[in-house]
């Protein structure tokens, strides 16, 4: 296996025949992270969407391709993907917490995740989750698994969305805005946390964000994106190292605190 997942100078278009992505390339090895970063409406959520089929308003691939351990998923069928989405590839949407039903206890939905995709009894995946919660800085784990999701806060029920994804131990983690609705000090520990999955497991993780500094945690490198087209891919050093009139520099110049934090590193 070459890389684990890589996009061959891809192009996508929604239904009308407009170009929402074009000339997109990039290849990513087990254990390795990247980060896709851009303005709203620069194609990174119709990218990160089409990696694992669940493409924005009908979009589709209309140039390049789409390879998983060196396969072509154009010709993946519906049953070859309902294994791989879970059991392979992880997806964070944005707003993940929506995706749980609010009448059904965060128990029910996260063993029955677990089991569908992993060989675990129903006593072993109610342990792997209470784990999972706690590994996400959740307090009482118990009271979370026993709660329904209209009696947890949206900060929460995203961090429990998290930690159902990572509980199925994937191969590729797929991010799209993990932490939007995250506190700083949270934000920080959903990071930590995909870096330990990278670590401990050889994952690899593509987080994508507005926020060049959410995405330079933990990424080797960055792809920064411009109206549907790469404007510039580099190390996360390289990136950083941009001057102040690029498009990166531009973005690096949207965060204050970033850039208060690299003026106290220069100091020491």
């Amino acid at each position: 296996m070459k890389h684990l997942v890589a996009a061959e100078n891809l192009a996508i278009a929604y239904p009308g025949g407009h170009i929402a992505l074009q000339d997109v390339s990039f290849a990513l090895a087990p254990g390795e992270t990247l980060g896709i970063v851009g303005e709203s409406g620069s194609g990174k959520t119709t990218l990160i969407r089409q990696l694992v089929n669940l493409p924005s308003s009908h979009a589709a691939v209309v140039a390049g391709r789409i390879l998983f351990r060196d396969e072509d998923v154009a010709g993946l069928s519906a049953e070859r993907w309902r294994q791989l989405r879970g059991g392979h590839i992880a997806m964070v949407f944005q707003n993940p917490g929506a995706s749980l039903n609010p009448m059904l206890s965060v128990e029910r939905q996260f063993v029955e995740a677990i089991r569908n995709h992993r060989n675990l009894s129903r006593k072993e995946a109610r342990a792997l989750a209470l784990e999972e919660i706690a590994r996400l800085d959740l307090q009482d784990p118990p009271a979370i698994l026993a709660s329904r999701p209209w009696q947890l806060s949206g900060g929460m029920k995203q961090r429990v969305a998290i930690a159902i994804a990572l509980a199925m131990d994937p191969e590729l983690i797929l991010a799209d805005e993990p932490t939007a609705a995250l506190d700083m000090s949270t934000q920080a520990t959903v990071m930590a946390e995909f870096a330990e999955r990278r670590r401990s497991r050889n994952a690899a993780i593509i987080v994508v964000s507005h926020n060049i500094c959410a995405c330079a945690r933990i990424a080797d490198r960055l792809m920064v994106m411009r109206h549907g087209r790469v404007e510039d891919f580099d190390t996360t050093a390289a990136i950083f190292s941009r001057p102040a009139d690029s498009y990166a520099g531009q973005l690096l110049r949207a965060i204050p605190q970033l850039q208060a934090d690299r003026h106290g590193r220069d100091r020491h």
